[in-house]
């Protein structure tokens, strides 16, 4: 299988965190989004959205990181990230489509903005991170009322939605996401980042711009 990605992408990130807890082996292909290889016809053909990340396996081209994860956890008989139980199954949706929806948009926003402008030498928009803040207070204050009496986000063990919502928090610090104002969220967090498959996928920006 192999995958199309970016290391800053969170949606990349969480592919490829579900990956190595999986133990399945990606061959990845770095897709420089700043030099906008994203926008060059070899990779419109694979995902006419221009977007990371995408998977190819095969004859499938699979693009939207939720049904990749799908993928991955459908090709690993028995895995906990993907419940048995229907219920289960039907809280992982939801919390998968809760993350792109409600919690994704805010913190991309504030990485755009305080992390991959300054990267790109672009300025800043002070009205964007006002909102921004205030969309992610809401979300993370669900987020922190489901945690409050909770390890995981389904469950009694991590599962797909644990890593596709942490994964927006990749740039948390640098991008001065409010997680501790939410007590529950910030634990949360913290176990998820001691994971080996965070420490394998550090999401970091891979060189130095000026």
């Amino acid at each position: 299988m192999k995958i199309y990605s970016h290391p800053a992408s969170m949606n990349s990130r969480k592919v490829l965190m579900v990956a190595h807890h999986l133990g399945v082996h990606l061959e990845v292909t770095f897709v420089d989004l700043f030099l906008r290889q994203h926008h060059e016809a070899s990779f419109v053909a694979i995902n006419p959205n221009r977007l990371v990340p995408a998977l190819v396996d095969g004859d499938l081209v699979l693009w939207e990181s939720n049904a990749i994860l799908h993928y991955l956890a459908g090709a690993s008989p028995g895995t906990q990230l993907w419940p048995s139980q229907i219920g289960r199954q039907a809280d992982v949706l939801r919390w998968l489509s809760w993350e792109q929806t409600q919690f994704a948009p805010p913190c991309l926003r504030l990485s755009q903005e305080y992390v991959f402008k300054p990267f790109a030498g672009a300025p800043t928009d002070l009205p964007a991170i006002d909102a921004a803040l205030e969309a992610f207070r809401i979300a993370g204050s669900v987020l922190d009322a489901h945690l409050r009496n909770r390890r995981f986000l389904v469950g009694d063990t991590f599962t797909l939605a644990d890593f596709a919502v942490a994964c927006h928090l990749t740039h948390a610090e640098a991008a001065h996401i409010p997680v501790n104002d939410h007590p529950a969220l910030s634990r949360w967090q913290r176990e998820v980042m001691s994971t080996a498959a965070w420490a394998a996928c550090d999401g970091r920006l891979p060189v130095e711009r000026k």
